[in-house]
């Protein structure tokens, strides 16, 4: 943990080495780093090698710049250093309205009382520390506190991550829904700067799950996913509600409150209707993000063969009690794609990446299955993968089907 280091440097500025001399003898005692500077032209340079300082004492008649100047200098380089002019009796009238301007906080009349300026050095080099000490301690506070934020963000990235993978798993459908909706539902929130970040973090924390409750469903349910597809979810009363499920396990989890409130209401139409029933949200009072949702998933429902993408939404643009329809027409706007072939291939472990589809059961040297035909490669599984070749070799190469490409 770093430390903080009191700054005890003083420094003098004054024509007359007599009076230089003087002011050093004063101060030597006063656990202080004295500094002297005969020639005020030179301040600039001067506290660019030496500074910062604590305290700058300027005598105020001298050749070159005076001490108002040389204060004024001091104070644009270092604004938090104490700054005191020593001024002779006469200039005193003539000074006094130039104090402010050097931000000047005390001055002496010489000659001086050798006592006063030992307490002035002292009080003011004091002075310094607290408050440069004060600094210190709120940007180290602020450091750890970006620190920690970094490490939380982290963690929550990382959880997301697992728990998407964990919905990926229920099926190979469900895996390749999850990567369409997210991918199509980032392209939208790029076309929407004008939307709050924490909104925008929200909306891309529920894109990553808005198939959770899948991976909660009765085992049997789960099963019938994997074997009869993603049609299944809307025929089975159980798996249909699926969203409640995400949204219960997630509402009382600290900054997912509106996380769980976009999945609670993504089933419900732009007309109010749909679960939850009780909830009577409708319009654009519900969130964007379950607005988002409703479409791309109904989206990449309907879409099949030639009829998919622009066709899809043009129909569904129609369904205004179903969808929000400014949403379908930024969706419009997103500049179509050609997706090219997707091919197959046998590939080594190291070179299996996010998106790719197993043509085979993934099993070990040993005879352990990590992996069924048709998973679709999360990250949380490519991670496996390389780390469980550590302990019991995976047969390779892999048969997979490649990641779908755009033009």
């Amino acid at each position: 943990m770093a430390e903080f280091a009191e700054n005890r440097k003083v420094l003098y500025v004054d024509d007359e080495e007599n009076l230089l001399f003087s002011f050093r003898s004063l101060v030597r005692n006063q656990k202080a780093e004295v500094y002297t500077l005969s020639d005020s032209t030179m301040i600039e340079e001067f506290l660019e090698s030496n500074g910062p300082f604590a305290v700058v004492f300027s005598d105020q008649r001298m050749p070159g710049k005076d001490g108002v100047a040389v204060l004024r200098e001091v104070a644009s380089v270092s604004p938090d250093t104490m700054r005191v002019l020593v001024t002779g009796y006469a200039d005193m009238e003539a000074v006094k309205g130039a104090i402010n301007d050097g931000g000047i906080i005390q001055y002496i009349s010489k000659p001086w009382e050798d006592n006063q300026v030992r307490l002035i050095v002292s009080d003011l080099v004091g002075r310094y520390n607290v408050e440069a000490e004060r600094r210190f301690l709120l940007n180290e506070l602020k450091r750890k506190n970006e620190t920690l934020q970094l490490l939380l963000e982290g963690t929550v990235t990382g959880v997301v991550k697992i728990l998407s993978d964990v919905a990926a798993s229920v099926g190979e459908e469900v895996a390749g829904q999850n990567l369409r909706v997210k991918k199509l539902g980032q392209a939208i929130l790029k076309m929407m700067p004008e939307i709050s970040q924490k909104e925008n973090w929200e909306i891309n924390q529920a894109l990553e799950l808005f198939n959770l409750g899948l991976a909660f469903l009765p085992p049997l349910v789960q099963f019938r996913i994997n074997k009869e597809g993603i049609g299944i979810i809307n025929r089975d009363p159980v798996a249909k509600d699926h969203h409640l499920l995400a949204a219960y396990l997630l509402k009382d989890i600290p900054r997912f409150e509106g996380v769980a409130n976009i999945l609670l209401l993504m089933q419900k139409q732009f007309n109010g209707e749909g679960e939850p029933c009780q909830n009577r949200a409708k319009g654009r009072d519900l969130p964007l993000g379950s607005r988002i949702l409703r479409i791309l998933i109904d989206l990449d429902s309907l879409s099949k063969g030639n009829f998919r993408g622009r066709k899809v939404l043009e129909q569904m643009k129609k369904r205004t009690e179903f969808y929000d329809v400014d949403l379908i027409d930024r969706l419009l706007d997103v500049k179509p794609t050609r997706l090219k072939e997707r091919k197959e291939a046998r590939l080594p472990i190291n070179l299996l990446s996010v998106g790719m589809v197993l043509l085979q059961d993934l099993v070990t040297v040993g005879g352990q299955q990590i992996l069924r035909k048709n998973s679709t490669l999360t990250e949380t599984a490519c991670k496996l993968l390389s780390q469980w070749g550590t302990i019991d070799p995976i047969s390779s190469p892999v048969y997979v089907r490649l990641n779908e490409e755009e033009d």
